[in-house]
């Protein structure tokens, strides 16, 4: 019998937790999936765990030298009966209710294509460290394909035939597979979040998002200037999102001259004001979705005036000025948030400019 969902799995010496994330798929409530784990060239035990697991519906490929992520998921995508992919990390816990949610979502909303969850984050003793959730709708989630992160992986849905339609993961990319999928699946399909925490997701120090930090960051700054050179409709660098860091500290910035700060963080802007354009063109949103991405456009300029400030007031008040142009609550809250010097000096150089 066919299932309904395959659930994705790659591990590569991950004996510590791979039990306990098997044990999570097999304890789900909707009780019609595969699960499908491909052992990465593992040396510890993690084969002996799978083979002891006990249940008929998991399902074990080996690779016989290191392959890497994207082409063990591959491997395990050629080989997924189910109508539907669902992605789980070797060392990350899905909520026993996680697939009967997603699929009943899919089943509802035939348009979408890629359904997320928040997560639940914990140390690798299974200590709280936090919780993350990210916008449930399908314009928002379009905006952090540009500059932020559209979905947390390991608690994805996609519906099987759309993911090969696209060739699955892009073995080029050791890192962020993830997000160069997104880009590539925008217009061709709707992207939804469900508001509910339905993973746990383990950070440690053997973690792929740990142990590749710097080529992570590279990676992504690839992909999202590959999508955005398909929004505007022109070559996007990846040196323009040197900045896109921001709020958060930017690495390499403390070396930069203040000249070269203020002409990064000015063309960082212009990128930003430009895509958010070529996102009103292309982009098929109602009222509500354009406001909610003018929000989240005049909040990133606002954290570039607020870097700008530090270097130079003029260029600060210009990006104010186009921040309060998107969204004119801004200022406000702002001032709330003990900023009120800031804002005052900002806003008066913004009114010169404006």
């Amino acid at each position: 019998m066919t299932p309904a969902v395959s659930v994705l799995m790659a591990v590569r010496d991950g004996e510590r937790w791979l039990g306990h994330a098997v044990e999570s798929v097999l304890a789900q409530s909707c009780a019609d999936f595969e699960c499908i784990v491909v052992d990465d060239a593992s040396t510890d035990t993690s084969r002996d765990i799978l083979a002891a697991c006990g249940d008929a519906r998991v399902r074990c490929i080996v690779n016989e030298r290191r392959l890497g992520l994207a082409a063990s998921l591959n491997r395990a995508l050629a080989a997924a009966r189910g109508a539907v992919v669902a992605r789980q990390d070797a060392d990350d816990e899905s909520r026993p209710e996680r697939l009967e949610r997603q699929m009943a979502f899919l089943a509802a909303h035939p348009e979408v294509g890629v359904v997320g969850t928040g997560v639940d984050m914990v140390d690798d003793e299974g200590r709280p460290a936090g919780e993350y959730l990210l916008y449930p709708d399908h314009a928002r989630i379009s905006w952090a394909l540009c500059f932020g992160h559209p979905f947390a992986h390991p608690s994805v849905c996609l519906r099987t035939e759309l993911l090969r339609r696209v060739g699955g993961y892009d073995e080029s990319f050791g890192a962020a597979q993830d997000h160069d999928l997104w880009t590539r699946l925008a217009g061709r399909t709707r992207f939804a979040n469900l508001d509910e925490r339905f993973v746990v997701y383990r950070r440690h120090d053997a973690s792929v998002s740990s142990a590749r930090a710097g080529r992570q960051r590279e990676a992504d700054a690839r992909a999202r200037a590959a999508h955005l050179s398909w929004l505007t409709g022109r070559h996007v660098d990846e040196a323009e999102l040197f900045w896109n860091a921001l709020p958060a500290a930017v690495p390499g910035a403390v070396e930069l001259a203040p000249e070269r700060a203020v002409a990064g963080l000015v063309a960082y802007a212009r990128l930003v004001v430009e895509a958010r354009r070529a996102f009103a063109r292309r982009m098929r949103c109602d009222a509500a979705e354009a406001r909610a991405v003018d929000r989240l456009a005049g909040r990133r300029l606002w954290n570039v005036g607020a870097a700008l400030a530090r270097v130079s007031v003029p260029w600060a008040a210009w990006a104010v000025a186009r921040a309060m142009a998107l969204d004119p609550a801004l200022a406000g809250r702002e001032a709330r948030s003990g900023l009120r010097r800031t804002v005052a000096r900002l806003l008066r150089r913004a009114e010169d400019a404006g």
